[in-house]
């Protein structure tokens, strides 16, 4: 196959993705004004949110093992009588955005080539609307999943304060995704022992913080 007809069927088949990822984004905004669950995750987020005591005592049936950070932002935007699970969701709708444009950010930091970055924006998309639900339910996962990639992005900046910062929020929002801090600091311990350990060292005292 030469390089014009690969560029050809390659461009194709992103175009195709690229309109299949729009009507599914597009499907997940329509649902998002609807008061029926999405998921069972939602009317316990909305509960937390709204609880007066983030986390209940040992002997309350009511447990909470989520950090705080997602249930206080949605606390702060419901001040004024917004229901707690619409703005959950369009909280995960605009991260979900904010998430792609991190990646296409990093591997532009990366100088990638411009079809690398629309597979790899592409694929991201088309994975979570075709083979999850996170897209657009009231749920931490993709503002965790956005902060991080902008950590990652500060980082290839050469800004490691400011990235560790990220990193130690993202983890206040979701306390499982540990994966990309973890594999940046190898990274940077592989890369530059000292800038290593300093990132490593920034992040622990904002985590404690």
């Amino acid at each position: 196959m030469n390089s014009r007809l690969f560029d050809t069927v390659l461009w194709s088949v992103l175009a195709v993705t690229g309109l299949a990822v729009l009507w599914l984004l597009t499907r997940n905004i329509m649902a998002i004004p609807h008061h029926v669950p999405l998921d069972p995750n939602e009317g316990w987020n909305a509960a937390h949110a709204l609880a007066a005591a983030l986390y209940p005592p040992p002997q309350s049936l009511m447990v909470n093992n989520y950090p705080p950070l997602s249930f206080y932002l949605v606390r702060v935007l419901i001040r004024h009588g917004a229901d707690p699970v619409i703005v959950g969701r369009w909280i995960s709708i605009a991260a979900f955005l904010c998430a792609g444009a991190g990646i296409a950010a990093v591997l532009h930091a990366l100088q990638c080539h411009i079809r690398g970055v629309a597979c790899a924006v592409l694929f991201f998309a088309a994975v979570l609307l075709v083979g999850s639900n996170y897209v657009g339910i009231d749920d931490p996962q993709m503002l965790g999943h956005a902060l991080q990639l902008a950590a990652l992005f500060l980082l290839l900046r050469e800004r490691p304060m400011a990235s560790a910062l990220l990193f130690a929020v993202s983890l206040f929002v979701k306390h499982n995704l540990l994966a990309m801090p973890l594999a940046s600091v190898v990274w940077l311990l592989l890369l530059d022992r000292r800038a290593g350990l300093e990132f490593l060292l920034w992040g622990m005292a904002f985590a404690l913080a």
